[in-house]
């Protein structure tokens, strides 16, 4: 059962990092480079409080996807007991994004959910 909750912990950690990258992607690509890209001159004055606020929201969802991910992760490698608490939520999440977060979500409920998956008690 421990190789499984490797494998879910290893899963948690690249899925975090993909998502906080992506939100950091989104904020530096829309508000610096994507003008610049197809040449044409930034937006105008008036429209700029929309695109920072909509660009600010997508990086916001992918961070608040994303860390929740990379907590339980690095919970999990290191044995903490309330890192299964947040993984199952990271999952149950997860179970939206078919088809991949499906496989992912079930997969992680599957292994956490089994008796032999507790966490021994943290160390003092």
């Amino acid at each position: 059962m421990k190789t499984h909750l490797e494998i879910v912990a290893l899963i948690d950690v690249v899925v975090g990092a993909l998502f906080t990258a992506l939100g950091v992607l989104v904020s530096a690509g829309a508000l610096l480079f994507a003008p610049a890209f197809n040449g044409a001159p930034p937006w105008r004055a008036e429209d700029a409080g929309a695109v920072v606020a909509t660009t600010l929201f997508i990086s916001a969802v992918f961070f608040v996807l994303g860390i929740p991910s990379l907590i339980a992760g690095f919970g999990l490698r290191k044995g903490k007991r309330w890192a299964r608490t947040v993984a199952i939520v990271v999952a149950v999440v997860a179970l939206a994004y078919f088809p991949l977060g499906t496989a992912a979500g079930v997969y992680t409920l599957w292994a956490l959910t089994k008796e032999a998956s507790h966490l021994s008690a943290e160390p003092a």
